[in-house]
């Protein structure tokens, strides 16, 4: 029996359920942030959104793919412990990414607030309701 297979095949299917559902659970809840820290501009959300989840997925599949190879997988338990350490170091680089994305996140939203307060962007300073927060509301009252 081939161990070095059915890890690989084990580990590409893992890994790749777990960033399609990771990155599409911070595409949808992203949203919100990228629409107060960019004033509201739906399209200019939306554009920005769509290229972090294309980025997300390029750094985490090249990341997932750079440590595919493996070695000294003769048994059942060689490959779960082999297989445990791989998506563990890829369970926390996506996590050290998100969070490196949050504080440049709330570096951005904080300058955006303190231009606010100075007046800055006096043009902005209407912003109108959320539509993001609407479709959510509409949503919910749909439900009920």
């Amino acid at each position: 029996m081939n161990f070095v297979l059915i890890y690989y095949s084990i580990y590409i299917s893992l890994t790749l359920v777990l960033l399609i559902l990771v990155g599409n659970t911070l595409f949808k809840n992203g949203k919100v942030f990228l629409y107060d820290i960019f004033n509201g501009d739906v399209e200019l959300v939306e554009a920005i959104n769509r290229l972090l989840l294309v980025g997300y997925y390029l750094i985490n599949i090249g990341y997932v793919l750079a440590f595919l190879r493996v070695w000294g997988v003769k048994d059942w338990v060689t490959m779960i412990e082999k297989l445990s350490s791989h998506l563990g170091a890829v369970m926390i680089g996506v996590g050290i990414l998100h969070m490196f994305n949050i504080i440049i996140l709330f570096y951005m939203r904080r300058k955006n607030m303190k231009q606010k307060k100075e007046g800055l962007l006096e043009s902005q300073q209407a912003v109108p309701v959320n539509p993001i927060m609407q479709e959510n509301k509409v949503e919910k009252n749909i439900a009920l």
